[in-house]
Parts: structure tokens; C-alpha cells; sequence
């Protein structure tokens, strides 16, 4: 499998849904855990400090971030799983998106696909390390 350019760094991604949550008070919230720190989260930290990462008004903050990823991740376990298994729903048999959407109110099989092909590499990344 091809190696991404990146790295997905999950510490930094735990600080960024704090703050786009809750703002500064979730970013608190997050440096009291008293884990160590990378040193893009500290950047990261340190730039909202100075002012130069805010937090859009009137933006909701994405709530359904952590299920988007559940939900990815569940896809994603039951394509490999099960290698006859689709993304998608056909005449003879649900999908894997179908599956796992039918777990979660209100998703929709295809908003469950939207989710799973925005979050597949990440996933796949995440898993090789």
C-alpha cells in the first residue's frame, strides 16, 4: 500500500475537535490532560493563543465528527472483513454503508458513502502506523 504523503497525527486532530467544539474552554480542557505534546500541537495551541486561529462565528462546531469517524472506521473494518461485501447496496444484498448507516439515526446510506470516501485515507493511514 502506498505510503501518504502525511502523517495523520491523532493528538492534533483530539486538539483541533476540542477547540472547534468548545473553543478555548475545550482547548483547556485538552492541555489539562497533562499528556505530552507534539510539536504541532503545541504550534497549534500556541497559535490560537496569539489569536492567529479563531474560531469562526456563527459556525457550528462539527458535533458529528467523532461518529463520522465511527462510522469510516465501521465501514471500512466490514469491507475488509468481508471481501464479497460492496460500499453500496445492490438488488441482492445491503452494502457495507447500509449496514453500518441503519446503526446510526439519521444517516442515510449515502451519507454514510460521503463520509466513508471523505475519511478513507485517513483511516487506511492511521491503520499502517
Amino acid at each position: 500500500m502506498a505510503k501518504l504523503p502525511f502523517t495523520f497525527n491523532l493528538e492534533l486532530f483530539d486538539a483541533k475537535v476540542s477547540f472547534e467544539n468548545d473553543g478555548l474552554k475545550g482547548l483547556a480542557e485538552y492541555i489539562r490532560r497533562d499528556e505530552p505534546l507534539s510539536r504541532e500541537t503545541k504550534e497549534f495551541i500556541a497559535d490560537v493563543m496569539e489569536g492567529k486561529i479563531i474560531r469562526p462565528r456563527g459556525q457550528q462546531p462539527n458535533k458529528n465528527l467523532l461518529r463520522n469517524w465511527d462510522i469510516a472506521y465501521e465501514i471500512n473494518k466490514l469491507l475488509r472483513q468481508n471481501t464479497d461485501l460492496n460500499l453500496t447496496s445492490n438488488a441482492n444484498s445491503n452494502g457495507a454503508a447500509e449496514i453500518v448507516a441503519s446503526k446510526y439515526k439519521g444517516v442515510t446510506e449515502d451519507s454514510a458513502i460521503k463520509i466513508y470516501q471523505k475519511l478513507k485515507s485517513l483511516i487506511e493511514e492511521s491503520e499502517e502506523i
